[in-house]
């Protein structure tokens, strides 16, 4: 390792004193009858937010009009009519008593007490004891100390500036963060940002670290790519990053399955983050492929009075400072405006990544896996009720049947998509990230040459659970129990490897839909598109191909963007 080579070699030199180098460092595939299908462990989406409603307003708890079977939110059962379905700071480098990526000495020289250096041989004597200290404390500063300490500033700002050059041999070495609860309520705390930046949204935030997680995992096998994304990740993140990568060719299909809060600090100066990812992955090595399942908490920071980007810049890898593109960028410096892009000047930097969990896995796509936390009570954001009076006062149009009728056909249209293995279907209800990982799915199976069927799909009920709004989105989180025959057939003979042909399956999810704030209106429970009203028929890039409109945004009805399952969701 080429950092080693460097460090004896300076250790050596330094005798007296000695340069000290400290390395730092840094779900599952679930499915109804046996692997992924769309109610795998969440929804790879990004907008996650919050709810309100019930198609009948009453309370079985005494006082309030709203029915929640955990003591709030909006309760709506529907009774009946079926759809069927044919189908860190990781430490990342060496450092010293400054931090950073290099090599920094902690007072490496050579002293003297004022003696004489005598040596003897051969019956003669050598004295060079007759120098006067002065003299004796100039030599060793001009010929000794000057050189070691510039020898030891180029190390140090050459590896400062660029840890992407250093070669890897091993994993980090510093140890993890340990695990801490998951605190839901942090992701209200947030919201504090909008004293100083009104731009931002808690939605678009996690939408940015959906995108960032997955744009940093493709890009660690490739340090050009990599430092690209190094105004958003700090040196030891990028070290960290880049030691997972130098065996891989390539890390593709990334399925974020849960993102969790896990600790808040907010100062008059930055805001501190850390988050906990779930995910699964597979890693590309001389041409096999190998599925993997993730937990990894990463620390973020960004300065208290930064500007939010709007929310389509944040899935582009931009100058954060004035939009410029980043190629050619020197140093985390922006070749247009000439900002330094570092520790969250202007956007977020992840300053430490840590792994707690790695698990090389495989794709079950056959068997039965049965369902958890069903029996589980709602878990029902005590804002919600008073959210989802604002959303009717700011949009009296608005109706929670509406909603829920709209909740159904998304439902209905994704089980026959998902049976039929047609992702392209799914695309006019599906926000991007969502789309993505049913798509990834969809293909698994297909490559698999199997066929996951949810037949005769009903949904029984619809229950609110959090609703939340900020400049950007209106947000509403529902909790949905339905059943379906649910099994697994091999395509080419039609044997069914799991699941059940003959057994209804009961489950519940936690669906999240998104619209813009500044939409207005009844929603819309029919396949049309929801400007110009014709037949609904939409692009790879979900634009209606009629008018142009693109569907997907939100901007004119609620789509999906985010299903997370009873054991994941947190609130």
């Amino acid at each position: 390792m080429r950092a080693s080579r460097f460090g004896w070699l300076l250790a050596a030199l330094v005798f007296a004193g000695g340069a000290e180098a400290r390395p730092g460092g840094g779900g599952s595939y679930k499915s109804s009858s046996g692997g992924g299908s769309y109610k795998s462990s969440s929804g790879g989406g990004s907008y996650k937010s919050s709810s309100g409603g019930g198609s009948s307003y009453k309370s079985s708890s005494g006082g309030g009009s709203y029915k929640s079977s955990s003591g709030g939110g909006y309760k709506s059962s529907s009774g009946g009519g079926s759809y069927k379905s044919s189908g860190g700071s990781g430490g990342s480098g060496y450092s010293g008593s400054g931090g950073g990526s290099g090599y920094s000495g902690s007072g490496g020289g050579y002293t003297g007490s004022g003696g004489s250096y005598t040596g003897s041989g051969g019956g003669g004597t050598v004295s060079y004891g007759s120098q006067p200290p002065s003299d004796r404390a100039a030599f060793v500063i001009f010929f000794i100390l000057v050189p070691l300490m510039c020898f030891g500033l180029v190390l140090y700002f050459r590896y400062r500036r660029d840890p992407l050059d250093l070669e890897f041999e091993a994993e980090p070495v510093a140890q993890p963060l340990p695990p801490s609860p998951s605190r839901p309520e942090l992701r209200h705390e947030l919201e504090a940002l909008r004293e100083r930046d009104p731009d931002f949204s808690v939605i678009v935030f996690e939408d940015f670290l959906y995108a960032l997680f997955a744009a940093a995992h493709e890009a660690r096998v490739a340090n050009l790519r990599l430092r690209a994304l190094s105004p958003w990740l700090g040196d030891d993140a990028l070290w960290g990053l880049k030691s997972r990568g130098h065996a891989v060719d390539e890390v593709r299909s990334i399925v974020v399955g849960a993102l969790h809060y896990r600790a808040l600090k907010l100062t008059e100066q930055t805001v501190s983050v850390r988050v906990t990812f779930e995910a699964n992955y597979e890693e590309v090595s001389k041409g096999r492929a190998q599925a993997v399942y993730v937990v990894e908490q990463w620390r973020l920071v960004r300065n208290r009075d930064a500007k939010s980007r709007a929310p389509m810049a944040t899935r582009t890898w931009d100058c954060p400072a004035c939009g410029g593109a980043l190629g050619g960028m020197t140093q985390r410096t922006c070749r247009h405006c000439g900002k330094v892009l570092e520790r969250g000047e202007f956007d977020w930097t992840v300053v430490r990544i840590d792994e707690e969990a790695r698990e090389t896995r495989t794709p079950m796509l056959e068997g039965t896996t049965e369902e958890q936390g069903t029996d589980l009570p709602t878990i029902v954001d005590p804002r919600a009720k008073s959210a989802f009076e604002a959303l009717t006062a700011k949009d009296p149009a608005f109706d929670w049947d509406g909603f829920v009728a709209r909740v159904k056909l998304v439902f209905a249209e994704l089980q026959i998509a998902w049976s039929n293995r047609d992702a392209d279907a799914m695309r006019p209800y599906l926000t991007d990230n969502l789309w993505q990982m049913q798509k990834y799915w969809v293909e698994t199976y297909r490559r698999s040459g199997y066929r996951n069927v949810t037949a005769e799909g009903f949904v029984h009920e619809v229950e609110g659970a959090r609703l939340t709004s900020d400049r950007w989105f209106d947000a509403i989180t529902v909790r949905v129990r339905a059943s379906s025959y649910d099994y697994t057939e091999r395509v080419t003979d039609r044997e069914v490897i799991g699941g059940s042909k003959s057994t209804r399956r009961a489950y519940t999810e936690y669906w999240t839909f998104i619209r813009g704030a500044t939409t207005r209106g009844p929603s819309k429970a029919t396949k049309e598109c929801p400007k110009c009203g014709a037949a609904l028929k939409i692009d790879q890039a979900g634009d209606c191909t009629y008018c142009r409109a693109h569907v997907i945004s939100g901007d004119f009805d609620w789509v999906l963007s985010r299903i997370e399952q009873d054991e994941s969701y947190a609130g």
